[in-house]
């Protein structure tokens, strides 16, 4: 997902920049929070991936003798070494991105009730 990491940024810079320019209705923002959940899948997809290359990674690490010692690799030195590595990058960076999504999706679902509610009180007027 390297070559789309910013796609769902792009989407909710265009969202942001039409939402200032113009009031947007319920419908948009719900047209928004399903392009969002598609980003999710897709994102959390990937965030499987790389945990499993992680893990992978970790059983490697960790079976392997440690180098300044020639013991048994211990637990935390693995753990460290396989966070430091290309497979843990990987996986923090696809984490983030899952997180992020998910926050946008709780901004934008949040601003679709919000507007929901704006438009139930003035159709009472």
């Amino acid at each position: 997902m390297k070559n789309n990491d910013q796609k769902y940024q792009s989407s909710y810079d265009e969202f942001m920049e039409r939402y200032k320019a113009n009031p947007v209705g319920a419908r948009e923002v719900g047209e928004s929070i399903n392009d969002f959940t598609q980003f999710f899948v897709d994102y959390n997809f990937v965030l499987g991936q790389a945990r499993i290359a992680f893990d992978k990674k970790y059983a490697e690490i960790i079976k392997s003798a440690d180098g300044e010692t020639g013991k048994p690799m211990s637990a935390a030195k693995a753990e460290v070494l396989v966070k430091a590595s290309k497979e843990g990058e990987d996986f923090t960076e696809a984490e983030s991105h899952v997180k992020n999504i998910d926050k946008i999706l709780s901004a934008l679902a949040y601003l679709q009730k919000g507007i929901a509610i704006e438009q139930g009180n003035v159709s009472r007027i």
